[in-house]
């Protein structure tokens, strides 16, 4: 759709795009830059320094050859790591309930059995 709307100078889908793509956490900033020399950018700027950044160019919708456009996403690493973070504590908890769990089956059977 990125494509389309570059292709058919619509800055109001464009725009709209680039709001789709800001709803993701992840992504702190986008750039687009078309081939006919239009910018279109938005989110946090000051979250554009010392981030990762991932260029893709955009190709020209159906038949056409070419890219009409570059695509800049700027990745927010603070969002990625609070994830890992997260991701990991829910792991050692999901562990640890485990653990529990199956040493406490293990101590119910022993006790059943050595009675």
């Amino acid at each position: 759709m990125l494509s389309v709307a570059i292709w058919d100078i619509e800055p109001q889908a464009i725009q709209k795009q680039i709001n789709l793509l800001l709803e993701n956490s992840h992504i702190a900033y986008v750039v687009i830059q078309t081939s006919t020399g239009q910018q279109f950018v938005g989110g946090d700027v000051e979250k554009i320094f010392n981030a990762e950044r991932i260029v893709r160019s955009i190709p020209a919708p159906a038949e056409q050859n070419g890219h009409v456009g570059v695509l800049e996403l700027v990745i927010d690493k603070s969002v990625l790591r609070q994830e890992m973070i997260r991701s990991g504590l829910m792991v050692l908890i999901e562990v640890s309930v485990l653990g529990i769990f199956i040493l406490m089956t293990v101590s119910t059977i022993l006790r059943r059995d050595l009675e």
